[in-house]
């Protein structure tokens, strides 16, 4: 090792820090490690997961919010829906199937107004149209 050794109580004083918590005569962990830790193999219930996720959430401020995608996000039922998926469902009166691809005929994925949607039955038949060079001109197909 090069240079001048470390005394024992300063490596103790840099693990600490390391740590970021002070580990000492007065924590009640001190000295606990493995199953005495009265946290070891701690998880938490189904019940507990259920009423951190979602509008339990301590983070959730009861709004929507815009995914990185540039879609609309929406809490409803429980579920995270795309808004224009969960417009659809509604205006439909039925659950999508999962294949089926919600398109935006303008392309503004923010304009989720059932006038703007086309359903599209599966996500092949919406890249096909998406590839061709003069595609056809889309009315919705949910009014």
């Amino acid at each position: 090792m090069f240079g001048k050794k470390q005394k024992k109580s300063s490596k103790d004083k840099m693990s600490i820090a390391k740590i970021g918590k002070h580990i000492g005569k007065n924590n009640p962990m001190f000295g606990k490690k493995g199953k005495d830790n009265p946290n070891y193999g701690s998880k938490r219930t189904q019940e507990q997961k259920d009423n951190m996720s979602g509008m339990n959430s301590p983070h959730w401020k009861g709004r929507e919010y815009l995914s990185n995608e540039g879609y609309w996000m929406i809490w409803a039922e429980g579920t995270r829906y795309k808004r224009s998926r969960y417009i659809t469902m509604q205006y439909l009166e039925r659950k999508l199937a999962k294949g089926e691809e919600v398109h935006h005929i303008n392309e503004d994925k923010g304009d989720d107004r059932p006038e703007n949607l086309y359903l599209f039955p599966s996500r092949s038949k919406h890249m096909r149209y998406h590839r061709l060079k003069n595609p056809p001109i889309l009315t919705s197909n949910l009014i």
